[in-house]
């Protein structure tokens, strides 16, 4: 029986939320696993909390914040690790991304305990893209090369990968020379009721309703290209919603208030549950990032929460996001970086708004049928199942 089996997870920061830990561990919880997660705690939570059957262990709150830091072998980490693993004795532990990797595979060693790495972006890419040292050349190479080392490192000794991309297992393929078999894909798509219906409705007259939602705290997310396409589409019947915040979000409220972009408007932070009912009353979502190799090798949860509330998608040509909308016709592509590219088919939408409800069934369908958190589920639990499988067969 699952219920006699403990799975840890290890997660470098606060939880609650992080949408895809919540789905995996619940998933897992509610087919019998006893669930654990051993976080950070930058907010004086609870040390010890119980949250629908998820046991959060979290790390001693400090002053000093640079102390709960999950850098390389951080002793304040490796002791709360050790005690975890001792106390819970795991029969299998999920380390969520590189930086605690070290330290939750050596300890998992010394315990002889199997582990996966749930890695769900390219650190070493996103670590050299990081504001803290991106325009220091000589950082952003160390940091690139030192992250490329430690992911070497943990996907090589891991029992499994979970990867959210085909083109990430692809990078890692190639670039670390491992079986295939060691890959699970599990993406990062929403929980649908199977008995979900669907309609999209429709203002011809009305302005087109452009809606971005997530971060705007670094270049590779695109919104410089979003403002400066507004720019260019500012006197068409076009209005562009961004939901989200970040450091940079005053530099761009200052770009709207210098050209006087009125179909621009900027919120700040806002909590999911309220993005979504935004969503639902917008015509069609945005993903305007960057070619860049953080956004190459994942895919962002926008995505699959736009088709999932039946909008249809405007993309860049970042390769996942183009194949989802060239697989599904579920939306329009325009070349990453390019206000003038964004800006034509910002019109061109606008001038054929005729097409948005057959665009938006299709992404409705494809997340329906394919793209949504039950099929993910069942990789989940076969990959876990399996591992089990297998330990007790090495046992014999």
């Amino acid at each position: 029986m699952n219920k006699n089996k403990t799975i840890l997870f290890i997660w470098s920061n606060n939880y609650p939320f992080e949408i895809r830990l919540k789905k995996e561990m619940e998933s897992l919880s509610q087919n019998g696993y006893d669930i654990h997660i051993l976080c950070n705690n930058y907010n004086n939570q609870p040390i010890i909390e119980v949250m629908e059957d998820i046991k959060i262990h979290r790390i001693k709150y400090r002053k000093i914040k640079l102390l709960n830091i999950p850098f390389l072998l951080n002793p304040v980490w490796y002791f709360h690790i050790y005690n975890c693993i001792k106390k819970l004795s795991p029969d299998l532990i999920f380390i969520r991304d590189l930086p605690l990797s070290f330290s939750g595979i050596f300890l998992s060693k010394m315990f002889k305990i199997p582990f996966v790495v749930d890695i769900a972006e390219h650190f070493p890419a996103l670590m050299k893209e990081n504001k803290k040292w991106s325009k220091n050349k000589f950082l952003a190479f160390f940091w690139f090369k030192f992250y490329t080392f430690i992911e070497k490192y943990t996907v090589t000794t891991a029992k499994n990968i979970i990867v959210v991309t085909e083109e990430q297992q692809q990078r890692m393929i190639q670039q670390y020379k491992i079986s295939k078999d060691k890959f699970t894909i599990i993406n990062n798509t929403p929980v649908i009721s199977a008995n979900t219906s669907f309609m999209y409705k429709q203002n011809k007259n009305a302005p087109l309703v452009v809606i971005y939602t997530g971060q705007i705290d670094a270049k590779f997310r695109g919104i410089e290209t979003v403002l400066e396409a507004a720019k260019i589409v500012k006197n068409s019947n076009i209005v562009i919603k961004i939901f989200g915040g970040g450091c940079d979000e005053e530099k761009h409220k200052n770009y709207i208030e210098t050209y006087h972009l009125n179909n621009v408007i900027i919120t700040g932070y806002m909590p999911h549950k309220q993005l979504m009912k935004e969503i639902e009353v917008s015509d069609i979502g945005i993903i305007p990032h960057t070619n860049s190799d953080v956004i190459q090798y994942t895919m962002p949860n926008k995505i699959f929460d736009y088709i999932s509330k039946g909008k249809p998608i405007i993309t860049s040509d970042a390769k996942p996001l183009k194949r989802i909308v060239d697989e599904c016709d579920c939306g329009y592509v325009f070349k990453a970086c390019n206000s003038e590219s964004l800006a034509k088919v910002l019109l061109y939408v606008n001038e054929n708004k005729q097409e948005l409800p057959l665009k938006a069934i299709n992404g409705f369908n494809a997340c329906k049928h394919k793209y949504n958190w039950a099929e993910d589920e069942k990789e989940l639990l076969n990959l876990v199942n399996n591992l089990f499988k297998k330990v007790k067969l090495d046992e014999k």
